[in-house]
């Protein structure tokens, strides 16, 4: 498994995540096993709820383990073509990269594209997806969540192989 780093499917997400490279320890790479990572659950810069949420709770229906990092941060790439579908972040949140249908049916759900909070400096902040891209949605702890990562990972497969 890879993440293709130069699919047009990840550019969004990749330019994100570079101008942000905090969690990025110095002479790691970009992309890597989780297994290589010591403790992989509580060493993402994320909370180990989330990684749990991200990697194993969702992703029950897949047909083949997608847990990946990226930016020293926890994802779901689909194996054949590098695509990356959902992954996590420090804020306590996830996000799914769904297809237009399924995308509708997570907004209606409560499912949401922004995300506010204050940061360690005391500064309001918003993540917002659209910078990512317009299929992106943050999790928000739903049922329905395993379903539209089954649609995710169908949807990051229907991207194609770039290579």
């Amino acid at each position: 498994m890879w993440v293709d780093l130069d699919h047009p499917a990840n550019v969004g997400l990749l330019a994100y995540f570079a101008a942000r490279p905090g969690w990025l320890l110095p002479d790691e790479p970009l992309t890597r096993e989780p297994e290589s990572l010591p403790q992989p659950y509580l060493n993402l810069g994320t909370h180990p709820d989330i990684v749990e949420r991200l990697w194993d709770q969702i992703t029950v229906l897949l047909p083949e383990s997608c847990r990946w990092v990226l930016y020293h941060r926890p994802v779901l790439v689909h194996p054949w073509n590098g695509v990356v579908f959902a992954f996590a972040q420090g804020v306590p949140t996830y996000a799914l990269r769904l297809p237009g249908n399924e995308r509708a049916e997570a907004i209606a759900a409560g499912a949401k594209t922004e995300f506010s909070y204050v940061a360690g400096n005391r500064q309001s902040k918003t993540l917002s997806l659209k910078a990512i891209g317009e299929e992106w949605v943050l999790g928000s702890w739903l049922e329905q969540e395993v379903g539209w990562c089954l649609a995710a990972y169908e949807f990051a497969a229907s991207a194609g192989r770039r290579r």
